[in-house]
């Protein structure tokens, strides 16, 4: 069974989607790096009220640390789009593996 399929089974996020799955030093160690990119046609969320806004930009790669498993750490890899809310401006997008700044995923 592919890492990306066991992905799926435990994390399931609606508008994301893991693409590929590689053996990446970072912060020099050996680290299992999972991209994730946004469904096409799908919206950004506000993290403020979740109204689905139109894509203002895209912020550049951040990493978020994952659960550490098979003596490797782990992390996704993912440019997060800014929403342009109506109600509260542009802001980063609702990330449900994430909770606000934070590079720690709620896992």
């Amino acid at each position: 069974m592919l890492i990306k399929t066991l992905l799926n089974k435990a994390e399931h996020f609606k508008s994301f989607i893991f693409t590929a799955v590689s053996l990446r030093i970072v912060k020099d160690t050996e680290a299992v790096v999972i991209d994730i990119v946004a469904r096409k046609n799908s919206k950004p969320e506000c993290p403020e009220c979740g109204k689905r806004c139109k894509t203002h930009d895209v912020q550049p790669v951040r990493l978020f640390e994952y659960v550490p498993a098979l003596g490797f750490k782990w992390f996704y890899r993912y440019a997060p789009r800014r929403s342009s809310c109506s109600d509260h401006g542009v802001l980063v997008e609702y990330m449900p593996w994430s909770f606000g700044k934070d590079r720690m995923t709620t896992s």
